[in-house]
C-alpha cells in the first residue's frame, strides 16, 4: 500500500486494537499527568543551569530584550514563556514548575496517543509514555520533549496524507523550534526533508512541499532576524551563535559512543548476600573501652562494614545480631546506639527502607536484575547506545520487511522517521552523557513503542512457541531500555527524596511541606531566610537587600541563580564566561560599555578565577573592575567568592555581621 492510500488508520492499528477506548485513553492520560507532576515537582531541585533562562526571563519581564540588552543563547521562547508564567502565577518557582508540568504532560500524552494511533497497541503506547516519565530530563530541557512530541504527529500526519497545508504546518513548527533554540530549527528542517521524501520520494511534488515549508518557516523567523540586524547586525548575531556552538563542542568529547557497561553475567543477573540489605546502625563506645573490646563486639555479633568516626562506629547488623539485640545494647563497651530502640531491643525502621527489609528477610527478593546499570554513569552509557541502536534497527526492519509494512507505517515512512531520529540524536546526544542523553528520549521512545506494537501484531497469527518467544524478547528488551533510562534519569534517587528518604510518615510530610514552601514562596529568596543557604544564595540575599531595585548587579562567573533570587538585572551582557563567545566582533566593547552605563554598586567575583579565567576572556572588563571597585568581603563556598564595592559610591548603611556596604534603605 502506498503512503497516499494510508489516510485511514493503519491495518496494524485496526487489528491490534483491543482495550476499550475509555480504558486506553484513561491509562495514557494517567501516565502523562503523572509524568508532568513528577517533573514539575523536580523543579524544586533546580540547579544553576535551570536558572539561566529564568534569570533571563526576569530581564525580559523588566523590559530588557535579547540581543539588544544581553547576549542571546537563542532561548527566546523559553524567556517569554517563563516571563508570562511569572506574570500569571507570581514571581516564584511554582510558575516554572507549572510550565514544566504542562509541557511534559502534553509531550507524554502526544507520544502515547501517536503510538496508539499508528499501531493500535496500548502496551506500546504505555511503554513510550513510561520511558518519558522515568527519563525526567532536567527541568530546563522541557523544550526538547515538547518540540519533538509535537513534531512527530505532524510528521506522520504529513506522511499519511501529504498536502501543502500539512507542509505549511511543518514549516510553522520548524519556526517554533527556532525560537526555542536555533539548532532545533536545523534538526526540524532535516526531519521535514525526510517526511516529504518518505511521502512522495524524490519528485517535483517533494520539492514544492519543501519550498512551502521553507517559505512559511522563513516568514515566521524573519521578524527576529530583522530585529537582530537592527540591533547588533545579523552577521554578529550569527557569529555569536556559531561561537557558542563551537565553544560547547570543544568542551565535550564529541559524539563517540560510550563503552557498553553490561559485559559479565554478574552484571546481568545475580543474587546479593543478605548483608547487602542489612540495616545500618551506629555504636557509640564507652569512654573506658579499648580497641580490643570494640573488635570483640564486632566479631561476636558478626557486624559488617565498620566505619569509624571518632568514638562512633557505623555498622550493618547481621541476622545473627538482630536476633541478639538485647545482648548487644547491654554490652559494657557500648554506651549508646543509633538505629536501635534500646528499650524494646528492636531495629528502628527509620532509615531502613521497606524494600530492603523485605529483601533482608526473604531470599527471592535479593535477586538483582541488571545490577551493572546501578550507577547513573553506567545507565546513561547504556541509554546512549540504545538510543542510537533503536533507529538503526528500525531502518534495518524497514528494509527487510518493506512488503509487510502497510498503512501509515510504511517501510519508507519508518526509515525516514528513523533517519530523522538519528539526526536529532546527533544534535542532542553528546557528552556528558549522564546529563544530555535523556534529553533525546522522545523519538527513541516512539520507535520503541512502534516496535512493541509491530511485534505483537506479527505474533498474533503465529504459533504458541513463536508468541512466547516474542513476549520474552519484548519483555527483556523493554526491561533493559526502561532500566537504562530510569537509571540515567536518577529515578531511584528522586523517589528516595520524594518519599522522605524512605524513613517514616513524619519525614515524608516534612519533605513535601518543604517542597511546597520552596515552590510557592514569593519572592523565592524568602525560602532561604530561615535556612543556611549556599554561598550563591547568600550573595543573592545580600544583593536583594542592598542593591536598589532600579539598579543592576554584576556577577563574574556562571551563577544565574544569584540574579534570579536577587531579582536584579545584569549589568553586563553575558551570564556565561566562555572564551569563544567573547571573541565575537564588538562583544568586548558592548559589554564594557554596558557596564559603564550601569555602574553597578556591587560586583561579585570568583576569587581564584577573577584574574585568571575571567581576565583571559574579558580583560577590559576586569581592568574596569579593578579600577573602580574594591574588595569588601569574602563568602566561602565551593570556592571563595569576593564582594567588590564601587569606590566612588557611599553606602547608606551596612549589612549583616560582616558590615558589608548597603546602598538601599530598608523597605
Amino acid at each position: 500500500m502506498s503512503s497516499r492510500t494510508a489516510a485511514s488508520p493503519s491495518r496494524l492499528a485496526t487489528v491490534t486494537s483491543g482495550a476499550p477506548a475509555w480504558f486506553a485513553y484513561g491509562s495514557l492520560g494517567f501516565v502523562a499527568i503523572a509524568a508532568g507532576l513528577y517533573q514539575g515537582v523536580l523543579v524544586n531541585l533546580a540547579v544553576n543551569d535551570t536558572f539561566l533562562h529564568l534569570a533571563m526571563s526576569r530581564q525580559v519581564a523588566h523590559g530588557d530584550l535579547p540581543v539588544r540588552d544581553f547576549f542571546d543563547s537563542g532561548l527566546v521562547l523559553m524567556y517569554a514563556i517563563s516571563a508570562a508564567a511569572q506574570s500569571l502565577f507570581g514571581y516564584r518557582l511554582l510558575a516554572e514548575a507549572i510550565v514544566v508540568a504542562v509541557c511534559v504532560t502534553a509531550a507524554t500524552l502526544l507520544s502515547g496517543l501517536l503510538v496508539r494511533r499508528l499501531t493500535g497497541s496500548l502496551i506500546g503506547a504505555l511503554l513510550s509514555e513510561v520511558l518519558i516519565l522515568v527519563a525526567a530530563p532536567r527541568p530546563y530541557s522541557y523544550p526538547k520533549l515538547i518540540i519533538y512530541a509535537v513534531a512527530a504527529p505532524l510528521w506522520w500526519g504529513y506522511v499519511a496524507k501529504p498536502s501543502k497545508w500539512r507542509a505549511a504546518m511543518l514549516g510553522v513548527w520548524t519556526a517554533v523550534a527556532f525560537y526555542f533554540r536555533p539548532d532545533h530549527c536545523v534538526y526540524m528542517a532535516a526531519a521535514v526533508v525526510f517526511a516529504t521524501v518518505a511521502a512522495d520520494g524524490m519528485s517535483l511534488v517533494t520539492m514544492r512541499r519543501l519550498v512551502t515549508a521553507g517559505i512559511v518557516c522563513m516568514v515566521l523567523v524573519a521578524p527576529w532576524l530583522v530585529f537582530a540586524q537592527r540591533t547588533i547586525g545579523i552577521r554578529a548575531y550569527l557569529a555569536g551563535g556559531l561561537a557558542q556552538g563551537v565553544a560547547e563542542e570543544v568542551q565535550t568529547s564529541g559524539h563517540t559512543l560510550p563503552r557498553w557497561p553490561v559485559r559479565t553475567r554478574a552484571e546481568i543477573i545475580r543474587f546479593d548476600p543478605q548483608d547487602a540489605f542489612a540495616p545500618e546502625v551506629s555504636l557509640r563506645w564507652a569512654d573506658n573501652s579499648g580497641p580490643v573490646e570494640r573488635r570483640g563486639v564486632l566479631r561476636r555479633y558478626r557486624l559488617t562494614d565498620p566505619h569509624d568516626e571518632g568514638n562512633v562506629t557505623h555498622v550493618r547488623l547481621s541476622a545473627f545480631a538482630i536476633a541478639r539485640l538485647h545482648d548487644l545494647v547491654g554490652e559494657p563497651s557500648v554506651a549508646d546506639t543509633a538505629g536501635i530502640d534500646r528499650g524494646a531491643a528492636t531495629v528502628s525502621t527509620t532509615g531502613w527502607p521497606f524494600w530492603q527489609r523485605i529483601a533482608f528477610r526473604f531470599p527471592p527478593f535479593r535477586l538483582r536484575i541488571l545490577p551493572g546499570l546501578d550507577t547513573q554513569q553506567a545507565a546513561s552509557a547504556a541509554a546512549t547506545v540504545l538510543f542510537q541502536v533503536i533507529p538503526v534497527l528500525a531502518i534495518v526492519v524497514a528494509l527487510l520487511f518493506r512488503r509487510r509494512l502497510t498503512g501509515v507505517i510504511t517501510a519508507r515512512g519508518l526509515a525516514g522517521f528513523s533517519a530523522a531520529t538519528l539526526v536529532v540524536n546527533a544534535g542532542l546526544i553528546r557528552s556528558s552523557y549522564d546529563v544530555r542523553t535523556i534529553d533525546a528520549v522522545v523519538l527513541p521512545a516512539l520507535l520503541a513503542g512502534f516496535a512493541v506494537g509491530g511485534l505483537l501484531f506479527l505474533a498474533r497469527g503465529s504459533g504458541r512457541v513463536t508468541r512466547a518467544a516474542v513476549v520474552v524478547v519484548l519483555a527483556s528488551a523493554s526491561l533493559l531500555l526502561l532500566r537504562s533510562v530510569a537509571g540515567a534519569g536518577e529515578l531511584g534517587d528522586h523517589l528516595w527524596y520524594l518519599s522522605g528518604q524512605w524513613r517514616d510518615g513524619e519525614h515524608l510530610r516534612g519533605t513535601w511541606a518543604d517542597i511546597q514552601r520552596h515552590l510557592a514562596m514569593s519572592p523565592p529568596s524568602e525560602y532561604w531566610r530561615a535556612r543556611t543557604p549556599p554561598a550563591e544564595v547568600q550573595l543573592a540575599l545580600y544583593a536583594r537587600e542592598c542593591v536598589p531595585a532600579r539598579e543592576r548587579l554584576m556577577v563574574l562567573w556562571f551563577a544565574p541563580e544569584i540574579y534570579y533570587y536577587a531579582d536584579r538585572l545584569m549589568a553586563q551582557r553575558h551570564l556565561v564566561f566562555i572564551p569563544g563567545w567573547s571573541s565575537v566582533a564588538d562583544e568586548q566593547r558592548l559589554t564594557v560599555e554596558k557596564v559603564r552605563r550601569a555602574a553597578p554598586p556591587l560586583v561579585f567575583a570568583s576569587a581564584p578565577r577573577l584574574d585568571t579565567v575571567t581576565r583571559s576572556i574579558y580583560p577590559g572588563l576586569v581592568a574596569y573592575v579593578h579600577r573602580y571597585y574594591q574588595p569588601v568581603g569574602v563568602v566561602h563556598g565551593d570556592e571563595d567568592y569576593v564582594v567588590l564595592a564601587r569606590r566612588d559610591r557611599r553606602p547608606v548603611r551596612t549589612y549583616g555581621g560582616q558590615q558589608w556596604p548597603c546602598y538601599a534603605d530598608r523597605s
